[in-house]
């Protein structure tokens, strides 16, 4: 699920990620699919740690649909990310650049 993947990489812990996953997935599709939100966030964070690529941001915008990207970007600053960054998980300078010494762009390009 990509709200696993962009809750974890937003910086919140496993944890914090599932009980805001199960909350969002409750409210948007019942009690059947909170068991599901469990599982990705655990895959996930497994992904993540062995840095495999995990769907994160773009992948929420899209399934938001047409106002997906301001979503996404309301919810990173609740969030208090500190960092700006792309729909496709690049960092940021304060004018939408991509920083290119940045080792998060790095290891992404």
């Amino acid at each position: 699920m990509a709200i696993a993947g962009f809750l974890l990489k937003a910086g919140l812990a496993s944890g914090e990620a599932q009980a805001v996953g199960e909350a969002l997935v409750e409210s948007t599709q019942g009690h059947n699919n909170v068991q599901d939100m469990a599982a990705a966030v655990a895959s996930t964070a497994a992904k993540i740690k062995a840095d495999q690529r995990v769907e994160g941001k773009a992948a929420l915008a899209k399934a938001i649909a047409d106002d997906g990207p301001n979503v996404v970007a309301r919810v990173l600053e609740w969030l208090g990310t500190g960092e700006r960054t792309t729909l496709d998980g690049f960092i940021a300078d304060s004018k939408g650049r991509i920083a290119a010494a940045a080792l998060n762009n790095i290891r992404l390009a």
